[in-house]
């Protein structure tokens, strides 16, 4: 078996929903079915059986799933003792990246970094924060840029500090805030949290809910038809908002309300000379 069969193995005990296992792995739901399909030929058995709820491991699921964490755990481990005999000038780094940081920021550092490092290769995954953090913990990354001050155990570059701004087709005072619609995008769940704390700093009743969409470009276009007001922690969004109201976010004590944004690494793979190289690199680069 490949070891990407042992990885969704080990997702599906992790996650026994065939939709969400799909996502985590970065699959089409039908790649993955097509690909448990595969494995229980090979296996001549019956690894899940499907419910509302989702999927339940067959005996022989269970046991092959648990056998998955297991080759992955060595897989991972032969596959580092390699690596680290490498001198750095060749590999395929492993980078995840927030959506807004894979867009706006990383192309241009990967770029500075092609010309020190030609035969460096890249796999490149975007996505929450929070999924991103989860992948470097699990060693499926080896480094992650996230936004946001997520709990993390290993090697942590502050990239930048960005400001949180309120925008509005027009000017309006910070305390009609309640009764505007906000339009909100998709964030992760750390930013909703930071932001929900600054609200109810200021106000007492919750945000009156507006639109919904799924990036923060749509949520401007949507203020500019004045549909409501968003809130932006990204300065490439801001950037875009000509013509626009801004207003700076502060806290209850009047200190700038602010968002970091980070590299992360675990100790493991910063063993490794090619990540170790990249680390150094943006570590040391004015961003």
């Amino acid at each position: 078996m490949k070891d990407s069969d042992w990885a969704i193995l080990n997702m599906l005990y992790r996650e026994p929903n065939i939709t969400k296992a799909a996502e985590l792995l970065f699959m089409t739901q039908p790649s993955l079915t097509k690909r448990l399909q595969q494995i229980e030929k090979e296996f001549n058995t019956t690894i899940a059986i499907r419910n509302p709820k989702g999927i339940v491991l067959t005996a022989q699921g269970e046991y092959l799933a648990k056998k998955a964490a297991v080759m992955l755990s060595a897989f991972k481990e032969i596959h580092q003792q390699v690596m680290e005999m490498n001198d750095g000038n060749e590999g395929t780094l492993k980078i995840g990246v927030n959506n807004s940081y894979g867009r706006f920021q990383l192309p241009s550092l990967l770029n500075q970094y092609q010309t020190l490092y030609p035969k460096i290769h890249y796999e490149i995954i975007s996505g929450l924060s929070s999924d991103v953090l989860k992948m470097v913990n699990l060693k499926e990354l080896h480094i992650g840029f996230i936004r946001g001050d997520h709990e993390f155990k290993g090697l942590k570059h502050l990239i930048s500090v960005d400001p949180g701004y309120i925008v509005t087709k027009k000017e309006v005072l910070l305390n009609d805030l309640p009764n505007i619609p906000r339009i909100e995008y998709l964030m992760d769940p750390l930013t909703i949290k930071f932001l929900d704390h600054w609200w109810y700093e200021h106000f007492s009743v919750p945000p009156l809910k507006g639109l919904v969409v799924n990036h923060g470009d749509t949520c401007r276009e949507m203020i500019a038809n004045g549909l409501g007001y968003g809130i932006f922690l990204v300065p490439e969004f801001i950037e875009g908002t000509v013509g626009l109201y801004k207003q700076r976010m502060h806290t209850k004590g009047n200190i700038p309300f602010t968002r970091n944004t980070w590299m992360i690494c675990n100790n493991n793979s910063y063993k490794i000379p090619f990540v170790q190289n990249f680390v150094d690199f943006v570590g040391n680069s004015k961003l």
